[in-house]
Parts: structure tokens; C-alpha cells; sequence
């Protein structure tokens, strides 16, 4: 069986159950949806960052309230849902469609991957995904539908569909790991080597970056792109932290050396300057108040079209400890961004003439104005970023 290339919910459920399993599956669906659908809200561009906890007054107020729906789980004390059977299918189309009703506008799917049973990633799980975004689209077509992946970027490919039919997102669970070695090492490599892989496969979807704790069903994710013995230091590093709670920053400080408050405070917001700079929606799941120069950050990134999830990324290798890349709007806009990951000072190794940048240009962090014809521009102090706009 392939992917359908439809949308249509009660199409899906034919071709997952057969015409009459469906069709009777299919007057159910019916029963459960609104009479009439909500107006579809504001698309989502370079102003919308995702929260997984309840919106706090000092962030942009167009953030996404992400709420997460395990596929794969039963009710306490049941087995895992059988979604062989289309009851199964309809109730946890029952549980999003609740979960709409208590204003999510996000909706994480964990374990799409093994909803068909073994082996995963089969066929009939792009089908199930496809059927509820199709039907959410019904109930409410603001709602965006994110997929959990535990899985290579290859793998992937067949969940994003056709841009209309599968997920709006695709969850980057591997990026915790290349965030915790690149600044645990003062090294870039492997996480520069991601990013410059890291492509949209077509325009119509993006990817949802999360800074959580890294937890080991990921970890094989960061196997493929760690050498061994990093990632076992990374992982017993954690293991042997009690540290709570356990969020990506508590990880950062279990995995890193521990720094006087100033410069610690600079690495995080390093960490968050590379999430916010990465093509796709970056998830937030702290206040900005907790992290002094977050909300310059974040008002910086609503101001350039540059930005938008669904825009494109171009690695730009630049040696050592920098990280850079190119933003690239669907209307043409460019945001040159750098990032040292290392508490000493570094020049990234760009030749602004090769790479066909001239003229003056303005770092969106600071408001600087540099002629990138000069050397200046690409020199950071330790845990400084740099988003270079042309003027």
C-alpha cells in the first residue's frame, strides 16, 4: 500500500477499513464534528513561537499552545489502542477534538510512527496521521498537526505527504543531543553538519524544534550523527545528574561545565539564539522572564520575514566553535546567522565576498551596522550570536 495523496477523512477511513467498516466509521465522524467550522486563524509565520505551558504576558501573544496526545497509549490499566479496530481510530479523534475545545492550536502526536503495530513506520500509519489532520481541518483549520519521529531524516520523508495530507510539522528530536555536544565540547562540527543537512522536502510544511530534557529513545537519533564516545559522555553525564526539574537547561548545566551565572546565563541564551534561527517552529517551555535578553531575541525574529517556519536554510560550515546559516524567506527576505557555542572568543571562518554578501548590513540582535567587506563582522565574543540582515 502507498500513501494516498488525498485529505478527505471519510476517503481515508475506506481505504484503512474497507468500504463498509468505513463507511459505518465514517457516519460516526460525522456525528463527532461540528456542525460548522471554526474560521481558520492567522497562518502561522516568523512572530509565532510554541509553549507547552500556559502563555506568559511578556511573550509574543501569538505563541502556540501545544498539547500532546499519546497515540500509542491506552487508558490506565488497558492496553494499547488497537487501531485495526476504527473505534480505536474515532476515540482518539474524540480526545483532539476535546483538546481543540480547551484551546490547543498545536497538536503533538507521539508514537504515529507505531500506531500499525510492527514493524513501524508502515503505511497505513501516514493514512492515520493523514485522517487527523483532515479531520481537524474540519473542526478547526487553525489547528496545526505536529508529528513525534523518533526517527532518521530519511524515514520522515513519507510523513510529511504532499504538504497537505499528513503532518503540518515534523518533530527534530535529534537536536537536544547535537545542542548538549556542541556546547558541552565548544564544537560545532556535528551540529553544523546537521544543519547543513536539515532540508524541507516541499514548501508546505516545516519542522518543530523542542529544547527538552534528551531522553533515550532519541538517543539513537544522536547515535547516527555523535561519535560514540561523545554521546556516552553526554548520557552518563545526565544519568548521574539528580538535578530537578528536568528541562533542557538543567541538561545543559549536567552536560557542561558549570559557569559563573553571567556567562551561564550568556550560553543559554546562545542556545536559544540557535533554536530561534532554525527553519521550522521553535518551542519555548519557559517564561522569557526566567532569561534576561530572551524577549530581544524573540522580538527580533517577529521582525524579519527572514524568519518564517516556512522558509528555507543553508548551512554556511565555518570551522571550530561557530555555527552559521543562511535564512531564507518564501519572498526572498535573508537573515545571516552566526553563533559561537564556546565561552572564548571566535572569528567564523566566512568570506562574505565568496559567499556574494556586500554592501552594509544590520545585526538584528544589537542593532550594529557593518560593511561585510570588513573583518569585524565575524568576530564573536564567547556565547554571542549575530543575525545579519542587509539594509
Amino acid at each position: 500500500m502507498s500513501p494516498c495523496k488525498c485529505s478527505d477523512p471519510y476517503a481515508l477511513l475506506n481505504l484503512l477499513y474497507g468500504p463498509e467498516r468505513g463507511e459505518t466509521a465514517g457516519k460516526a465522524l460525522r456525528q463527532m464534528l461540528p456542525g460548522s467550522p471554526a474560521r481558520a486563524g492567522a497562518p502561522l509565520d516568523e512572530s509565532n513561537i510554541a509553549l507547552s505551558s500556559s502563555p506568559q504576558t511578556s511573550l509574543n501573544p501569538s505563541e502556540l499552545l501545544i498539547h500532546d496526545v499519546d497515540l500509542f497509549a491506552g487508558l490506565p490499566g488497558q492496553p494499547a489502542a488497537d487501531y485495526h479496530d476504527p473505534a480505536a481510530l474515532l476515540a482518539v479523534t474524540q480526545t483532539l477534538l476535546d483538546e481543540v475545545q480547551h484551546s490547543a492550536r498545536l497538536l503533538r502526536l507521539k508514537n504515529i510512527s507505531r500506531v500499525w503495530g510492527n514493524p513501524q513506520h508502515q503505511p497505513q500509519n501516514v493514512l492515520i496521521l493523514g485522517f487527523l489532520r483532515a479531520a481537524m481541518l474540519l473542526a478547526d483549520p487553525s489547528v496545526l498537526v505536529a508529528a513525534e519521529l523518533e526517527a532518521p531524516l530519511e524515514v520522515r520523508a513519507p510523513y510529511f505527504g504532499n504538504g497537505e495530507n499528513a503532518a503540518h510539522l515534523i518533530e527534530t528530536g535529534e537536536l537536544p543531543w547535537l545542542l548538549l555536544d556542541a556546547f558541552a565540547r565548544g564544537q560545532s562540527n556535528k551540529l553544523q553538519a546537521w544543519v547543513n543537512d536539515l532540508r524541507l522536502p516541499i514548501t508546505d510544511i516545516s519542522f518543530l524544534h523542542r529544547l527538552v530534557w534528551p531522553d533515550e529513545i532519541s538517543a539513537p537519533l544522536a547515535a547516527e550523527l555523535l561519535s560514540a564516545e561523545n554521546l556516552a559522555s553526554l548520557q552518563n553525564a545526565l544519568a548521574a545528574s539528580k538535578v530537578q526539574p528536568r528541562n533542557f537547561m538543567t541538561a545543559l548545566d549536567a552536560a557542561g561545565e558549570t559557569l559563573p551565572p553571567e556567562l551561564a546565563q550568556r550560553r543559554a541564551l546562545a542556545v536559544h539564539t540557535i533554536l530561534l534561527a532554525l527553519t521550522g517552529l521553535p518551542t519555548l517551555d519557559t517564561a522569557s522572564h526566567s532569561f534576561p535578553g530572551l524577549a530581544t531575541i524573540l522580538r527580533a525574529r517577529a521582525a524579519s520575514p527572514a524568519f518564517s517556519p516556512w522558509g528555507a536554510q543553508v548551512g554556511l560550515s565555518c570551522g571550530g566553535a561557530c555555527l552559521s546559516l543562511m535564512r531564507i524567506a518564501p519572498n526572498g527576505a535573508m537573515a545571516l546567522c552566526i553563533s559561537n557555542t564556546s565561552a572564548e572568543p571566535q572569528t567564523a571562518a566566512l568570506d562574505a565576498a565568496a559567499l556574494g554578501f556586500n554592501g552594509e548590513w544590520r545585526d538584528l540582535l544589537t542593532g550594529d551596522a557593518m560593511n561585510l567587506d570588513e573583518e569585524e563582522w565575524c568576530k564573536l565574543e564567547g556565547y554571542q550570536s549575530r543575525w545579519w540582515v542587509a539594509r
